[in-house]
C-alpha cells in the first residue's frame, strides 16, 4: 500500500510511527468516547446506522462522516503475495518486528523499508 501511495501521489516518503501503549492521548479519544456513549443504549447493525450514530454523537459541531463504498477500497492481496516476511536486515541482524517504533518508505529507495 505504501509503495502504491508513493507512486500514485508522488510522495517523497511515508512514515508510520507506532506509539507506545499507555503513553499517548489522541484527540480522537474524545471522539471515540462520544460515539461509544451515543451507541451504548441503541442497536446498531449497519454502516448507515453507524454513520448516523457518529454524526449525532456531538451536537454543537457534528462529526463529518465520509461514507465509502466498495470502489473506495483497494485489494493488495496479489501484491502482498510477492512480498517476503523479512527476519534478517541488510546488516545481517535479526529484525525484531515487535520492537519497531517507526517505519519509513522513501521514493528514492522504493524497495527498501527503513525502521527504528
Amino acid at each position: 500500500m505504501w509503495w502504491y501511495a508513493l507512486q500514485k501521489f508522488n510522495l517523497e516518503y511515508i512514515q508510520h510511527k507506532y506509539l507506545e501503549k499507555g503513553h499517548t492521548q489522541y484527540e480522537n479519544d474524545s471522539v471515540h468516547a462520544a460515539v461509544e456513549n451515543t451507541s451504548r443504549n441503541i442497536s446498531v447493525y449497519t454502516t448507515a446506522q453507524w454513520a448516523a450514530t457518529i454524526r449525532s454523537s456531538r451536537f454543537r459541531k457534528p462529526h463529518h462522516v465520509n461514507e465509502m463504498d466498495m470502489s473506495s477500497f483497494y485489494n493488495f492481496k496479489e501484491v502482498a503475495g510477492c512480498l517476503k516476511y523479512f527476519t534478517i536486515n541488510v546488516e545481517r541482524n535479526k529484525v525484531r518486528w515487535a520492537n519497531i517504533r517507526c517505519m519509513q518508505m522513501r521514493q528514492e529507495h522504493p524497495n527498501m523499508l527503513l525502521y527504528q
